[in-house]
């Protein structure tokens, strides 16, 4: 927690949030330090490295707001995980050892080795043993809500290495406190200056779970099934479906169907008919969806939006987006 260190350590949580890579860096090799003289074989026979993880920070940053006076600090942003790629080996480290005196020497991957060589001063190396880690990247883009009406929802790139590695999918709302960084990809022609693609490698990921939780009781229940038994039940939920709306009942019926949703079916295909008695065999399964989709056009000021908002309150996951002419 940022703002525990800050009290206890102002000033090395200041250099924290300004200069977070070099202050990672020595807080996991502190960490590793202590962690080995208590316990020598923790590494790597637990773990393969231990990291420092700043949980909470203040200050709240947009993803629409994000500038160059972010880069290379410690930014926290919010957002929907839109895509997920698969994990990858990392390599984060390499044993080099001298062609000319076998000399060895570690270093980090990515470094180039221009290095000389302490004993004969060659510096030609060979790689001996490399240190892989877990690599991922995710594409977090800003909540449909907080979107500016008729603008497009923003979205940026997150790194996530080791134990971070598949903590989320598609669909989660996280919560990311990493270092915004810039890397080249282009050249402008015009005024000749390089274009920098921003992305975010991750130090802390959390899941925000702010939906409310229902429990439904034993006497729920036994209202649920009373309800289920009578005949004009499907009268009686239309009634309460968006009472201060008149009429649609069409409308109102069809989008209650697409919020309780339909059984999934599987059907099994008997068009082999070579099977020679053999059961099972040829016979293929079609499964077929239980969502419904609904589609409304019509006139303006004829409660559509209404409806779909009504909606949006009912259904705790639901999202309600709106946009020029349209809402969804």
């Amino acid at each position: 927690d940022l703002s525990h260190l800050r009290e206890s350590e102002e000033v090395l949580a200041l250099y924290l949030a300004d200069e977070p890579k070099m202050i990672f860096n020595l807080f996991d090799s502190a960490l590793t330090e202590v962690v080995l003289s208590l316990y020598p074989n923790y590494i790597p026979n637990i773990v393969s490295s231990l990291h420092v993880r700043v949980n909470y920070i203040p200050v709240i940053d947009s993803l629409r707001s994000l500038r160059a006076i972010h880069l290379d600090s410690l930014v926290r942003v919010d957002g929907v995980v839109t895509r997920r790629t698969a994990p990858n080996p990392k390599p984060v480290s390499v044993q080099l050892v001298c062609r000319n005196c076998s000399f060895s020497v570690r270093t980090a991957a990515q470094e180039e080795y221009l290095l000389r060589c302490d004993e004969c001063g060659s510096g030609w190396w060979e790689e001996s043993a490399v240190s892989y880690i877990n690599y991922q990247t995710i594409t977090l883009q800003e909540f449909p809500g907080s979107v500016p009406a008729g603008r497009v929802p923003r979205c940026i790139e997150i790194d996530l290495d080791d134990d971070l590695v598949d903590k989320v999918k598609p669909g989660s709302r996280a919560n990311i406190i990493g270092i915004l960084n810039g890397s080249q990809t282009g050249l402008c022609l015009k005024r000749r200056f390089p274009v920098l693609d921003t992305r975010i490698q991750a130090n802390y990921l959390g899941l925000i779970d702010d939906l409310p939780e229902y429990t439904i009781t034993a006497e729920d229940e036994v209202e649920i099934i009373k309800l289920s038994k009578k005949r004009d039940i499907n009268n009686i939920l239309l009634r309460s479906f968006a009472p201060s709306i008149m009429g649609l009942k069409k409308a109102k019926q069809a989008l209650l169907l697409s919020i309780l949703s339909g059984l999934s079916k599987s059907n099994t295909d008997n068009s082999d008919e070579n099977t020679r008695g053999i059961e099972n065999k040829g016979k293929k399964k079609n499964r077929v969806r239980g969502s419904i989709h609904c589609l409304f056009v019509g006139d303006p000021s004829t409660a559509k939006s209404q409806l779909l908002k009504y909606c949006s309150n009912l259904s705790a996951k639901s999202v309600y987006a709106s946009g020029k002419g349209a809402s969804a």
